[in-house]
């Protein structure tokens, strides 16, 4: 089937009358191959240690086992903005009163982590450090660390606090899921204290914790990505590939839509930020790479969710978060970014799983993502519409999930009204299954619902803890497929024989 082109035809009925909107799909060759680990996640380093008030999750819950696993290969990234001010080996007694600015003093006794941020101290000892590199390693995932880049030596990072955690990295065997950045979102450095680092030196800073990875053989083979940016600032991106491009895995920035804790639901389907701002932002990093000294370098979104300040209470959790999350997923393949890392897997209201370790609809989005979209992503486009969106990439084939060649779509209707898809004529003769997600609680709370329906059952683990099976509902050759107002769907195409997919 040489020069395959999937094209569904969508009937929108809108107040102005009818009209036919088209998703093409060229299944002929593809665009881009995602990384393995192409949804990942970030937490905040206060999350993961369990000496302070902040909600930490049980290491050991057979819930967050089963969650973690669900969606692996992944990384674990922990940083955010406390990650600079994170210090190795410092008492909490060598802590000053003020809370602001700690002066580490450098001791040779027991390992530990400290760093300071908004006037609370915090300590983690290696037990929480043991406990992140093993959680990791028993959910088949990678810990992706944020090292302290404020930790400065004069005009040069200081590396003493990181040869500290990794000698005992070296000590315990650690190294083989482990990955390293350095800084958070360094073009946004406001705290008191904060040490203003030129563009070019954290280039250089790179080169140096390269250099000190390299020289331990159990850390060498680790990636390195930074800088974490906030957005795509110009001058700091083109310094940094044109520096670090040579010894970095992935350029990284930042993507969020809108300030969270001022943001009404509304904004959550607002069309303005379907329409291009995203593709606009990630083409900037891309055009940048491109022209750089290192134009093979993979972009990566190091931290993204749908609004900043920690996301929207009853909101940024719920059914409504999952347009932009899986907008965000298309786009970003789309546009050639290799891993998505959402803020946050726990902790903030824009979280994949709640406190109690229950997962929020977008967990079942992003399962659903990593089950029926492969890596391979095709070339998909929707004319004239902000409200529909589609995208589409080579099923997965691993452990057989689906035959070579197969085809997978989504979409997500942000109307008020059923969009009716109906196939041409050469897909009108495949049998294809559906995956259409719905609000958990229907009327009651609509899209502030905190469940998910998927083909009309709500999602939820079992009993014991374990994921569920997700379950399509097939459709014979012929039959259309109703895409009901604010929901989205992924259908799987087992019998395309795309040439791209083979």
């Amino acid at each position: 089937m040489l020069g395959l082109i999937i094209t569904l035809s969508l009937m929108a009925h809108l107040a102005s009358g009818q009209a036919n909107l088209t998703i093409v799909v060229n299944a002929q060759s593809s665009i881009f191959e995602a990384e393995e680990s192409f949804i990942s996640w970030s937490m905040d380093v206060a999350n993961m240690v369990r000496s302070t008030d902040f909600p930490v999750f049980d290491f050991s819950s057979p819930k967050l086992h089963s969650l973690m696993k669900g969606l692996s290969p992944a990384l674990l990234r922990v940083g955010g903005s406390p990650a600079d001010w994170l210090f190795f080996d410092v008492p909490y007694s060598a802590l000053n009163a003020t809370k602001l600015s700690p002066k580490p003093i450098l001791m040779t006794s027991q390992y530990m982590l400290a760093y300071n941020i908004a006037r609370v101290t915090l300590i983690a000892t290696e037990n929480d450090w043991d406990a992140m590199v093993q959680l990791t390693l028993a959910t088949g995932n990678r810990l992706l660390f944020d090292l302290n880049l404020q930790q400065r030596f004069g005009l040069q990072w200081d590396p003493s606090q990181a040869i500290r955690l990794f000698e005992y990295c070296r000590q315990q065997g650690y190294g083989k899921n482990l990955d390293w950045e350095l800084g958070n979102e360094p073009n946004a450095y406001s705290h008191p204290g904060q040490i203003q680092v030129g563009t070019k030196q954290i280039g250089e800073d790179f080169l140096n914790l390269r250099r000190l990875l390299d020289a331990y053989p159990s850390l060498s083979a680790g990636s390195m990505v930074g800088p974490d940016v906030v957005s795509v600032p110009k001058e700091m991106v083109t310094d940094f590939v044109n520096v670090a491009g040579e010894v970095a895995t992935a350029l990284t920035t930042h993507h969020y839509y809108f300030r969270g804790d001022i943001a009404s639901w509304k904004e959550y389907i607002n069309p303005k930020h379907f329409s291009g701002s995203l593709d606009q932002q990630l083409q900037e990093a891309k055009d940048i790479i491109a022209q750089s000294k290192h134009p093979q370098l993979k972009y990566w979104l190091g931290e993204t969710s749908d609004s900043w300040h920690s996301g929207t209470a009853g909101v940024s959790d719920r059914f409504i978060s999952g347009f932009l999350w899986l907008d965000k997923l298309g786009t970003a393949a789309k546009m050639g970014v290799g891993v998505v890392m959402r803020q946050t897997l726990y902790g903030h209201q824009y979280s994949l799983i709640s406190l109690t370790l229950d997962p929020y609809p977008d967990y079942w989005l992003s399962l659903l993502h990593k089950r029926l979209a492969g890596t391979k992503v095709l070339y998909a486009q929707v004319s004239n519409s902000t409200t529909v969106k589609a995208y589409a990439h080579c099923s997965p084939t691993a452990d057989d999930a689906f035959p070579t060649g197969a085809v997978t779509m989504f979409a997500l209707n942000i109307n008020n009204h059923t969009e009716s898809l109906t196939f041409t004529e050469q897909f009108a003769k495949l049998p294809y299954e559906v995956y259409l997600m719905t609000p958990g609680d229907g009327e009651q709370s609509g899209l502030l619902s905190k469940d998910v329906k998927l083909n009309g059952k709500v999602l939820s683990l079992l009993p014991d803890s374990s994921l569920p099976d997700l379950l399509p509902v097939s459709h014979s050759a012929g039959q259309p497929l109703d895409l009901p107002p604010y929901s989205y769907a992924f259908w799987v195409f087992p019998a395309a024989k795309a040439p791209a997919c083979g």
